[in-house]
Parts: structure tokens; C-alpha cells; sequence
């Protein structure tokens, strides 16, 4: 095998002697997936046949942050060393509205089997807090390609909540002749704390006068518990055997894991002899969660599922370091 005549040179960088403390602050708007899956039906009938259409929640544009304290080691070795938080509250909503001969079902509730005008809204929110404590180290390619693993511990917690409530304006949600549900409310919370590792590698592409194209890609595995509690009344009637409500707990010990990417431009440049360093960067982040949000699938057989999460939207910020 003939060897390349101009190997590209893959050698460690270091820092400038005394960039060594640094912060990072980046403001993000994202747009989170749907994690509840449905919470209603639009209901109709037509010649002795029930037509349904599951409605589901929309998704809200929010505003999140994404912090970080950091050091490089001067000259030889050059680690870096960045502890970080990441927080975000994704919030959903939706309302639907049914008149007759249409109406309206509850999701969740297997008793609710039956429809009538009415109206249901749900609102919920799921608030994403995660840590992290990594170490980076550069190498180079050439002189255009920067590539820089990282290695390091996550930790954090999403709780979530949501409520949803149905009222007739006519008729009843049950068919059964036992009860007359005129009214419902779902309220659910999901909890989940856990901790792990977190791996993957920032790239650089320099374009020339302090731009380049910046690209990152990293995926975090943990190991915690989640605990989900879902509460239901309804009114005036009751359910068969004189019930008015039901209550479900679940517990579960199991991992989590979701990637995390970015892709944009970024602008840099020394000042002072050298002796300060800034960084304005701005992209597009894209998350995956692999099972962000469990609910009930009912509360009457206790069925637990997982749902996928999925969050993208625009991220920009400035590092500072000295």
C-alpha cells in the first residue's frame, strides 16, 4: 500500500497562557414534541357508527438557558475542565370544542365510554434540569480541523405535570345508565431523577478571520427512578360501586438516555496581548430523548408507557474567558 504523500498532522493544541478561567452563557428557544400522546376524542356519529378522531396537544415555543463554568490547563497537558446546567420547561396545550350531534370523549379513562357535546382543555409543562462535570481535550487537524472529546458525569431531573378537564353542555361522558358524568378532571404528575455518564466531541471547521463552522454531537446515559401519580374525579355521578375518582401510583427504578447535537457558526478572537478571549456562537440544537415522558395509558389497569421526546430550535451565546 503506497502511504499518502501529505498525511494530514493530527497533534495536540493548548491554551494561551493565562486563557484560563472561563463562562459560558447561551439562551435557547426550543419546541418540544408532543409527550402526551392524546388526552381527548372528537366523536361523532353517523348512521348507527361511532367516528372518532384522538386529538392531541400542541406543542409551545419556550425559552431555556444553558450555563457553564470552565478551566484549561495552560500549556502542557491543556485539559479542560467545564461544569454545566442545562434548564428548560417545555409546556403544552390544547382545546377542543363539540356540539351536537358531535362530542367530545375523555382519552384516559377506559370507564368514559361514552361521548357528548361538551368541551375539554388540557395544559402541562415539563421542566428539564440536567448537570454536568466534563473533561475536554483538543486535537487538530491540520490547521482548519479542531476536534475535542469529552468525557465526563450528568445528572439531573424532568418533572413533569399536566391537567385536563372535560365538561358536557349536554348529555353525559358515560353510557352506562349507572352514572351521569357532566364533568372531569385528569390531573398527572411524572418525576424522574437520575444520574450517569456523558460522551461525545465538540468539531470546528475554520473558515478564515476568526469564523468557523461549529458542530457538536454528545449522548448521555443514566440510571434513576421515576414516580408517576395520577388523580381523576368526576361529578355529579359516580362510577359502578359508588366510586367518584381514582388514584394511581407508580414507581420504577431504570435508565434513560437521550443525544444532544448542535450544528452552527461561531466567531472568535484574543485581545490583550493575548490575555482575554470571546466567542459568539449561534445554531441549531437538536435533542432526543428516548423515553422523556411515561403516563398512564389508563387508570384503571395501571398501564405505564413510555412516550419519545423530541426538542429543536435555535441556541446563541458568547464565552468569555481570561
Amino acid at each position: 500500500m503506497c502511504p499518502l504523500k501529505k498525511p494530514l498532522p493530527l497533534f495536540e493544541t493548548f491554551d494561551n497562557d493565562g486563557v484560563g478561567l472561563g463562562v459560558r452563557g447561551d439562551v435557547l428557544y426550543m419546541v418540544y414534541t408532543d409527550p402526551i400522546l392524546t388526552y381527548a376524542s372528537a366523536v361523532s356519529e353517523t348512521a348507527g357508527v361511532h367516528y372518532s378522531t384522538v386529538k392531541g396537544v400542541t406543542a409551545n415555543g419556550v425559552v431555556g438557558l444553558d450555563v457553564a463554568v470552565m478551566y484549561t490547563m495552560p500549556n502542557q497537558p491543556g485539559y479542560s475542565f467545564e461544569m454545566g446546567w442545562y434548564h428548560i420547561t417545555p409546556t403544552f396545550s390544547s382545546s377542543l370544542s363539540e356540539t351536537s350531534p358531535s362530542g367530545v370523549a375523555p382519552a384516559h379513562s377506559v370507564a368514559l365510554n361514552g361521548f357528548a357535546p361538551g368541551t375539554g382543555k388540557v395544559h402541562a409543562s415539563l421542566s428539564i434540569n440536567f448537570f454536568d462535570l466534563v473533561i475536554k481535550k483538543q486535537f487538530s487537524f491540520g490547521d482548519w480541523v479542531h476536534v475535542t472529546p469529552t468525557a465526563g458525569f450528568v445528572g439531573g431531573y424532568m418533572n413533569g405535570k399536566s391537567s385536563a378537564h372535560f365538561d358536557a353542555t349536554s348529555g353525559t361522558f358515560q353510557a352506562t345508565p349507572t352514572a351521569t358524568v357532566t364533568h372531569a378532571i385528569l390531573a398527572y404528575q411524572t418525576k424522574y431523577e437520575g444520574i450517569g455518564l456523558k460522551l461525545g466531541a465538540d468539531a470546528a471547521f475554520m473558515i478564515g478571520s476568526g469564523f468557523r463552522l461549529i458542530t457538536n454531537f454528545y449522548y448521555n446515559v443514566l440510571y434513576g427512578f421515576s414516580h408517576l401519580n395520577l388523580d381523576y374525579v368526576q361529578s355529579p355521578g359516580a362510577y359502578i360501586d359508588g366510586l367518584t375518582g381514582a388514584v394511581s401510583r407508580y414507581t420504577q427504578h431504570h435508565g434513560r438516555d437521550f443525544f444532544d447535537a448542535l450544528l452552527g457558526f461561531a466567531w472568535a478572537s484574543h485581545f490583550s496581548d493575548e490575555s482575554f478571549y470571546l466567542d459568539l456562537h449561534a445554531g441549531w440544537r437538536f435533542q432526543t430523548f428516548a423515553n422523556g415522558w411515561q403516563e398512564f395509558e389508563a387508570e384503571f389497569n395501571n398501564a405505564a408507557r413510555d412516550h419519545a421526546l423530541q426538542g429543536q430550535g435555535l441556541q446563541a451565546g458568547v464565552t468569555f474567558r481570561f
